[in-house]
């Protein structure tokens, strides 16, 4: 380091390198490392996220001196020893075989206090920015010793409040082989909404079997800006179809490539070659200004030979989506997931992002398109297994897909297997083994988001609820910002009676994630669950604004809709559904909704019909059709469906055991029927011993209540009913009921009270239902 160079340290993980004057330490203790390891280790701090082969080390540590390559190898494993950092499962230094090594960490650089004025050169960004004029001055407070900044693009969470822009090109720096760190940086001002133009490389070797780079990594660019929420990320296809007087084949100039970027108001694009160097093809990237096409960042790599392609393909990726500010440590390589072709993995990619998003029909496309490209793509199979048995209502539809994964399984990596046997054991309902192969990834691989929700989720089913909360208060400790630990530990919460909690936890999920429309679905549902019905309807609009077909937010919508007595709404809701829903078994709920909310509006032909669309589009949806048979006095018909629902319960729940409650109520309901009221209580008095159902139409806690008005207990009736008031006071109908019951005992003065408290409830309800014309009429 010169004399003129601001003294900094290193941070990475819970690792602080102090560059001037020689320590690493952690937690306040310092980590002796010899003199080479220090220096390589320091090398990589300079370069993070950067494939550095074995040669480039060997030069810049050793000079000139002749050293093996166990010598390199020794200060590596330094290194790794002294940070606990597992070759297997890198958090530090991942090797990338045959050719080198990458630092994967994030680095920040801490900074002494500033001594010059805020105006003077070497300001960092914090005081330029908080300098400005033209944004709020920042609240008094004690003085920043360590003013710090990331090296994979200025950290979005620590200036985002102070800097309202879509994305910072400003973090774009200059050729990566070059140490990156400065004092200074340009920033955005204002509200400005920047566009990136990502443009198929050209191919200036003439060998055709290289056509496949052109595209391949413009898709895997696409791939990791998507899934960083880059939505406001353009492909160069999709730029050619609104300029068709540019061929998309054609070799791209930079002044093309421009006047391409200006054609979309893009404010950066991205392009680069393919060219022979010597005996090798080398691979350049840059990163160019929309205004005038001066490159702001470039890159290239040598090919050393064509089975490194893929990898050096999927580094390039990564590298120009850091330099855009976007976190890529989540997309798994190429290699990970099993194939060598970079536009299924780009499939492949996005679907597995769709299918987290509980966007299963998309993200069922995807994969197919991948598996289309790849037919032994393992992992694809096994995620369109996955979408069906995990995060959908079909674990029949999983089978083949699981079953397939599983014959091509054996090349994965063991984590990969492992995901397949859980699933698998999902799809046949065999919970008990799913568990236990789900607690075997979250022991072997802490860091491992997915495996804790999937695990967390088949826990609730078996009501293991405290044992799930425990898991994922754990995971949340471990991984702060992982956003999906948020939605299941408020589902958890939910289950426990939190709902404060609840509401808190699904509020930070849409925090780390408010692109996602299942974080708002998620948000939306525990508002509907808490009885705040006007904060749950506009989540669940705000998931329709980011995807208008979103399905669980329509269905979701429709059930609030219906518990607000909008049965009007409720219905075009439901419909809606119906018209998107991708698979038949969807399609039957949508069905079995309608049969409810007709029967509410006392439309039993509409009711009757729609139960018959249930069951004609899913044999075991029989529910409906086993109540109108029952009314209609149907005996062998709905001793039929009786048979048929007892022998195979529905299971509304995602990728966990059936829902007990809903087994008790049905039993219930049918032993009231049948006039053998003792066993009814008993069994309703059962249901609510066990967990509500997560989602749907009506979550039965007023399932006893309701048999006692029926029987005529009218004071256990009242009971019940002031019991459901007091977990929420905007149970729906709950005061309906409770005003019905008192009229029933002739306390006049408590119905008036129940039916007028009903009806101020419930203003935009729908004004000729039964229930409103019920609540008006005299006492």
């Amino acid at each position: 380091m010169t004399a003129s160079s601001p003294a900094m340290s290193y941070l990475f993980g819970e690792y602080e390198l102090d560059a001037e004057r020689g320590f690493l330490r952690c937690a306040g203790e310092e980590r002796p490392l010899r003199h080479q390891s220090f220096q390589l280790l320091l090398y990589f701090l300079k370069r993070p996220g950067v494939l550095i082969t074995k040669d480039q080390l060997t030069e810049a540590i050793w000079n000139d001196t002749s050293v093996t390559d166990n010598a390199l190898v020794q200060c590596i494993t330094e290194i790794r020893r002294t940070l606990n950092d597992d070759p297997r499962k890198p958090r530090f230094i991942k090797t990338v075989p045959k050719i080198g090594y990458r630092l994967i960490s994030p680095v920040e650089i801490a900074y002494p206090a500033p001594t010059a004025p805020a105006e003077s050169p070497g300001t960092d960004v914090l005081a330029a920015v908080s300098s400005s004029a033209s944004l709020t001055p920042p609240l008094p407070g004690p003085a920043v010793a360590r003013p710090r900044r990331t090296m994979f693009g200025w950290s979005m969470r620590r200036i985002a409040s102070l800097i309202p822009i879509a994305f910072l090109a400003s973090s774009l720096c200059g050729d990566r082989s070059q140490a990156r760190p400065s004092n200074t940086a340009a920033v955005f001002n204002g509200p400005e909404t920047h566009i990136l133009a990502v443009f198929p490389l050209n191919n200036a070797t003439a060998r055709p079997h290289l056509n496949w780079l052109r595209d391949g990594i413009s898709n895997m660019i696409l791939t990791s800006l998507e899934r960083g929420g880059r939505s406001n990320a353009v492909s160069g296809d999709s730029i050619h179809v609104v300029r068709d007087d540019f061929p998309a084949s054609a070799t791209l100039t930079a002044p093309a490539a421009l006047e391409l970027a200006k054609s979309v108001h893009a404010t950066e694009f991205v392009m680069g070659t393919i060219s022979n160097s010597g005996s090798h093809v080398t691979i350049r990237i840059e990163a160019r200004s929309g205004k005038d096409g001066h490159v702001i960042a470039s890159d290239s790599t040598p090919l050393r030979d064509l089975g490194s392609a893929a990898e050096e393909a999927n580094t390039l990726s990564a590298w120009i989506a850091h330099q855009l500010g976007v976190r890529t440590d989540a997309v798994p390589s190429l290699t990970d997931v099993g194939t060598e072709n970079v536009e299924a993995y780009h499939y492949y990619s996005l679907g597995v992002e769709k299918v987290k998003q509980f966007q299963n029909s998309q993200a069922i496309t995807l994969l197919e398109k991948a598996i289309q490209l790849d037919p032994k793509f393992a992992m694809a199979y096994a995620r369109i297994g996955y979408a069906y048995a995990v995060m959908d209502f079909q674990p029949e539809s999983a089978n083949r897909y699981l079953k397939r994964a599983t014959e091509l399984s054996s090349s994965l990596p063991v984590l990969s297997r492992l995901y397949i046997e859980a699933w698998s054991a999902i799809a046949r309902a065999d919970y008990t083994t799913a568990i236990a192969v789900l607690q075997q990834v979250t022991k072997q691989y802490p860091d491992e988001i997915e495996a804790y929700c999937q695990l967390s989720r088949v826990l609730r089913g078996q009501e293991r609820i405290a044992e799930a909360g425990d898991l994922l208060r754990a995971a949340i400790k471990q991984n702060p910002d992982a956003k999906d630990l948020y939605n299941n530990y408020g589902l958890i919460l939910i289950g426990m009676g939190r709902s404060v909690d609840a509401l808190d936890a699904y509020k930070q999920y849409v925090d780390l994630d408010p692109r996602n429309p299942n974080a708002h679905d998620s948000l939306g549902m525990a508002y509907q669950q808490a009885g705040q019905y006007s904060a749950a309807l506009s989540e669940f609009n705000e998931a329709l604004k980011l995807d208008p077909e979103f399905e669980p937010s329509i269905v979701h919508l429709g059930d609030a809709y219906y518990q607000l007595g909008q049965n009007q709404d409720a219905v075009r809701e439901y419909q809606r559904y119906i018209h998107i829903a991708s698979n038949s078994d969807a399609k039957a709920v949508g069905y079995g909704d309608l049969a409810v909310v007709y029967s509410t509006m006392n439309r039993p032909s509409e009711a009757r019909s729609a139960a018959a669309d249930e069951l004609r589009y899913n044999d075991n949806s029989v529910w409906n059709s086993l109540v109108f048979a029952l009314e209609d006095h149907r005996s062998e018909r709905a001793d039929a469906l009786t048979k048929r629902l007892l022998a195979r319960m529905p299971n509304p729940e995602r990728g966990s055991p059936p829902d007990l409650r809903m087994a008790f109520f049905y039993r219930g309901y049918l032993a009231l029927k049948a006039g053998d009221s003792s066993a009814a209580i008993s069994y309703f008095k059962s249901a609510l011993e066990h967990l509500p159902p997560s989602s749907g139409i009506d979550s039965h806690e007023d399932c006893l209540a309701n048999a006692y008005f029926e029987l005529g207990m009218l004071p256990e009736a009242l009971a019940e009913y002031q019991r459901i008031l007091n977990l929420n006071a905007n149970y729906p109908l709950a005061y309906f009921h409770l005003g019905r019951t008192y009229r029933r005992l002739h306390d006049a003065p408590a119905a008036e009270d129940a039916f007028r408290h009903f009806l101020s409830s419930v203003p935009s309800a729908d004004q000729d239902s039964p229930q409103i014309h019920e609540a008006r009429q005299p006492v």
